[in-house]
């Protein structure tokens, strides 16, 4: 079984677990739960009907589809939520991922699907999917203590993800983006486009840590208070890459 799909399914049920304790233990978070479990079922869903949609089409380049992945499903998302209980729609949820759990089984899984009309790298998919994941367990109120943190390889994927997405964006040398221990990426400054960093210590540097980061990425986080807070560090004339974001 392929590692991307390991992490996917690891996260999706560590996640889902802790979402439904999280709806029992704390009845007043239980809208926001049961929200965010509908979105996940759509995304899922969407899935799901993908691997039915093999391709040989080439697929769209991963910052492009992040920009279209998830139009028209906040109107499905609520309708679902609005309608259905947290357990319901978390029994649809554990149905989904082993389908496609089952699915990702079968012997040579495709390379790309067809996706709301768009051939994506079934990686992609996967790895979108499983930053759902940590998005949402993220956004459980025990993860502002630092319990319930997703698993290492769902944050480190995601990070990763994100940093991929962000140099794809903006193409270039003069600014140095580490997220330590899982990435470092070199992307162009819009207020330095032509400075090329190659050798040593790059003039700019700007470091978070990986849930910072994905804090930042999603726009759940601004830059700004990341770095008055001591989060993020920013170095260099052209550090401040506040306009890149969010990403999603």
């Amino acid at each position: 079984m392929d590692r991307t799909a390991r992490t996917w399914h690891d996260q999706a049920l560590a996640a889902l677990e802790q979402l439904e304790e999280c709806a029992r233990s704390a009845p007043e978070s239980a809208p926001a739960i049961c929200e965010a479990i509908a979105g996940l079922l759509v995304i899922h869903t969407d899935l799901l009907d993908a691997l039915a949609a093999p391709t040989a089409e080439r697929p769209m380049p991963l910052a492009d589809y992040v920009k279209i992945a998830h139009t028209g499903r906040r109107e499905l998302r609520r309708e679902l939520a609005d309608h259905g209980s947290a357990a319901d729609l978390s029994t649809d949820l554990r149905n989904a991922i082993a389908q496609i759990w089952d699915r990702l089984s079968e012997p040579n899984p495709p390379v790309a699907v067809r996706e709301r009309r768009t051939a994506v790298a079934l990686t992609d998919l996967l790895r979108l999917a499983t930053a759902q994941w940590v998005f949402a367990q993220l956004d459980l109120p025990t993860a502002q203590g630092g319990a319930d943190r997703p698993t290492r390889a769902a944050l480190a994927d995601t990070v990763r993800l994100l940093c991929h997405v962000l140099a794809e964006r903006n193409p270039g040398r003069s600014v140095e983006v580490r997220v330590p221990p899982f990435a470092a990426v070199q992307i162009g400054a819009a207020s330095d486009p032509g400075s090329v960093h190659t050798r040593g210590t790059p003039p700019n540097v700007v470091e978070t840590d990986g849930v910072a980061f994905l804090r930042l990425a999603t726009g759940r986080v601004p830059f700004d208070e990341l770095r008055s807070t001591g989060s993020l560090l920013a170095s260099g004339a052209h550090a401040d890459i506040s306009a890149m974001f969010p990403l999603l």
